[in-house]
């Protein structure tokens, strides 16, 4: 049996230890995830702006005009090599 602290804290920080909780959580389970994919490559901000030619903050304008579609865990931030493709004929294409 595990024992329980009881101890006093604002909702606020009570929350915020909550996220975390459940961050560290995801995080370690990010790897097992991402290996579920289908054999999907993934790719870093850093590499998807490599293969589009553009930096970071152009990835991020994509992603809130709706071009990209980020795969997101905790703070984890990656995007698929197929969906980054298919911007890419969509670009091409227009």
């Amino acid at each position: 049996m595990k024992n329980v602290l009881i101890e006093s804290t604002c909702s606020e920080d009570f929350l915020q230890r909550i996220g975390n909780i459940i961050e560290d959580k995801l995080e370690k389970l990010l790897p097992e995830v991402l290996a579920n994919t289908e054999k999907e490559e993934i790719l870093t901000i850093d590499e998807t702006a490599k293969m589009l030619g553009v930096c970071r903050t152009t990835i991020y304008n994509y992603e809130k005009l709706g071009l990209l579609k980020p795969s997101r865990l905790g703070k984890t931030t990656r995007y698929l090599k197929s969906e980054v493709m298919n911007y890419l004929k969509n670009k091409i294409y227009e």
